[in-house]
């Protein structure tokens, strides 16, 4: 019966007229229903033997809503100790509604002293941490809204 109701719920919503939609489905609550995080598997690689010294992360976005979403863009930054990259991801991802999209890229490239900073970085484990601070922002049938990635951080890995 669950399964049932939930189908004849999203396609309600998918056919619903948007004006209908947003007395029923606040952007508020949406915006808490989405999770945006570091991939679980190898999320962060570093290259700096490389003649273009580089960092790459890999987003996941989880969305518990019942509306599909189209990632538009991430704004990133990444800290070894010290700021060491700053960015945008601008490539549009869509988020079908109860999924998990974890494909997410992002590239940047490394100046020569965030390259040095990163080699600098002690041996001890609770030293060698990427931290990333990243800002999503989301387009749906309600409007806009953006989510803060919260703690997103890994150990530093080889390089």
């Amino acid at each position: 019966m669950d399964i049932l109701l939930t189908w004849f719920g999203g396609k309600l919503l998918d056919v619903l007229p948007n004006w209908l939609l947003r007395r029923l489905v606040k952007l508020t609550q949406v915006a808490q229903q989405v999770k945006l995080d570091l991939r679980g598997q190898s999320p962060v690689t570093i290259s700096l033997s490389s003649a273009v010294p580089i960092i790459n992360l890999w987003f996941e976005v989880q969305n518990h809503s019942v509306l599909d979403l189209v990632l538009d863009r991430i704004v990133v930054e990444i800290t070894v100790g010290q700021p060491v990259a700053y960015g945008v991801m601008a490539h549009r991802y869509p988020v079908a509604h109860h999924t998990t999209e974890s494909g997410i890229y992002f590239v940047a490239t490394l100046t020569p002293g965030a390259v040095e900073l990163i080699k600098q970085q002690p041996s001890t484990p609770s030293n060698r941490i990427v931290r990333v601070g990243a800002r999503a922002y989301f387009q749906t049938k309600l409007g806009w809204f953006a989510v803060e990635g919260v703690n997103l951080m890994r150990d530093l890995p080889a390089f």
